[in-house]
């Protein structure tokens, strides 16, 4: 937000001009891409830069400027140039928000959509732009970033991080304006807008510890029979962890590492060093422990009952899953520990099970991986669309 009485140079500075808007597209293709934070990488970055957009020819140096921060240093100082330092990268930004702002949540979030309309006067042609709907900038924000692009005819790639349960309809401004949006978390909802909107698996929110590989050891000569370990302590997951614990307490042949609520210190080396791996839900089905038990080759144990995954994943490797019954009762999970211990006395068909699981989550791993490509490749060749009718619905 911009103090009243800005000197024009420190207007231009903010917007990353020299006292007019960035140049609108032009010219040919996007042969490289722009990669810009307009949130806080939280814990995502090593998965956004090293994973979801591995394979795109991204210009450096990626550019932090989270709307937050701007909109804060505004509000608190009521002085661009602290702004413009958040803008620009001058200072280095942390990867979560910093104190949380102590006044009314709607003067922040009006701070932060005239944060994103002062920035995306210098929004550049062939960016990708990170965002969050459902946490900071939020949807507002984020519209206006997009509607930008697209009054512009900016090629604009957005990818949205977080969503858990919202789905499209939850902020249809900004889905109506941007060209193309890659998401985690599956819902229904998106799927009236086609190839505008791809729903990709999260994957490692951390690069893997020195001595660990993808796929890790054969089921065989995995140290534990499953484990669990989680600091986010939900009912679902209270239930599974208790009943798997009672169930397999004593055992000696099949012992396992439980760590809940707690923080595991040796989390990944765990993780590829067990034969399951529980993923019961957290705020929703899909989790990042599930994705990095796939990446491990450990089998994941889930509680979506079979109806959530197979909507986004392909059928050779849910049908690898051990999968409970959502509603999670004792019967449900005494027949899940039963198949576990089936498994457990039959190592051959273990070790296949997991060999097939491996191979099914590397074809997911390449065939998403395609989609992100080609989408991406078709805004660089494309324009970006006229405004859609305000009138419209998802």
């Amino acid at each position: 937000m911009l103090a009243r009485g800005a000197p024009q140079a420190l207007v231009a500075l903010l917007l990353g001009t020299s006292g007019s808007p960035a140049p609108d597209a032009s010219g040919g293709d996007c042969t490289e891409w722009s990669l810009v934070w307009y949130t806080h990488a939280m814990s995502e970055e090593h998965y956004v830069t090293s994973q979801l957009l591995a394979g795109l020819p991204v210009r450096p140096p990626v550019l932090s400027r989270p709307l937050r921060t701007i909109a804060e240093a505004a509000l608190r100082s009521g002085d661009p140039a602290a702004a413009a330092a958040a803008v620009h990268g001058a200072a280095p930004q942390p990867a979560f928000p910093a104190a949380p702002w102590r006044g009314p949540p709607k003067q922040l979030q009006a701070a932060m959509v005239q944060a994103a309309a002062d920035v995306a006067a210098g929004m550049q042609d062939c960016t990708i732009a990170v965002t969050r709907l459902r946490m900071s900038p939020k949807c507002a924000a984020s519209a206006r970033l997009a509607e930008a692009c697209q009054s512009r005819g900016l090629r604009c790639v957005f990818v949205v991080l977080g969503e858990e349960g919202d789905g499209c309809g939850a902020c249809q401004a900004f889905y109506k304006a941007a060209q193309l949006v890659i998401r985690n978390y599956h819902n229904q909802d998106c799927a009236t807008l086609g190839s505008r909107v791809l729903t990709v698996p999260m994957g490692l929110a951390r690069p893997l510890p020195e001595g660990l590989r993808r796929g890790g050891l054969p089921a065989s000569a995995r140290r534990w029979a499953w484990s669990f370990a989680s600091q986010h302590e939900t009912r679902p997951r209270t239930q599974v962890a208790r009943f798997f614990q009672r169930r397999f307490q004593g055992q000696q042949e099949h012992r396992f590492r439980l760590v809940y609520p707690g923080e595991d210190p040796e989390y990944m080396a765990t993780l590829c060093d067990s034969k399951f791996a529980l993923c019961p839900r957290g705020n929703v089905e899909d989790t990042w422990r599930l994705h990095e038990a796939l990446h491990c080759g450990a089998i994941p144990v889930v509680t979506d009952g079979g109806e959530y995954f197979p909507r986004y994943m392909p059928e050779s490797l849910t049908r690898h899953f051990v999968t409970a019954a959502a509603d999670l009762r004792d019967g449900s999970l005494e027949a899940v520990v039963a198949e576990i211990e089936r498994l457990l006395q039959s190592p051959e068909e273990l070790l296949r099970k997991q060999q097939l699981l491996l191979k099914a989550h590397a074809d997911f791993g390449q065939e998403w991986s395609r989609s992100v490509l080609q989408g991406v490749g078709a805004v660089a060749t494309h324009r970006a669309q006229a405004p859609r009718s305000a009138s419209g619905e998802l």
